[in-house]
C-alpha cells in the first residue's frame, strides 16, 4: 500500500513541477515590467539607479523563456515516470 501512496505523491509532485513554469514566468515578467517602470521614474532623480533598473529589466525581457518551460516540463515528466516505477513495486 505504501508504494501506491508514493506513486501518487510522485505524480502530484511531477504535475506541480510541470505547471510551475506557467506560474513562475508570468511573475518574473511582471517584476521585469515593474523594474522598467522604476527606471523611468528614477530617470532624472538618480541616473545610475535608473541605468541599473533598465539593465535588469531588459535582461529579463531577453531571457529565452521557452527553455525554462522545456526544462520544467522534462523534470516534471521524469518525476511523473518515477511514480509509475513506484507503482510497479505495488503490483509485484
Amino acid at each position: 500500500m505504501i508504494s501506491f501512496i508514493i506513486a501518487i505523491l510522485f505524480w502530484v509532485i511531477g504535475i506541480i513541477v510541470m505547471a510551475s513554469g506557467y506560474v513562475v514566468v508570468p511573475k518574473i515578467k511582471d517584476a521585469a515590467h515593474k523594474l522598467l517602470r522604476r527606471a523611468e521614474e528614477n530617470k532624472f532623480k538618480d541616473n545610475s539607479e535608473s541605468i541599473a533598473y533598465q539593465i535588469e529589466g531588459k535582461l529579463v525581457d531577453y531571457m529565452p523563456w521557452f527553455s525554462y518551460y522545456l526544462v520544467t516540463f522534462i523534470i516534471g515528466m521524469v518525476i511523473f515516470v518515477l511514480g509509475f516505477i513506484a507503482l510497479s513495486f505495488h503490483y509485484r
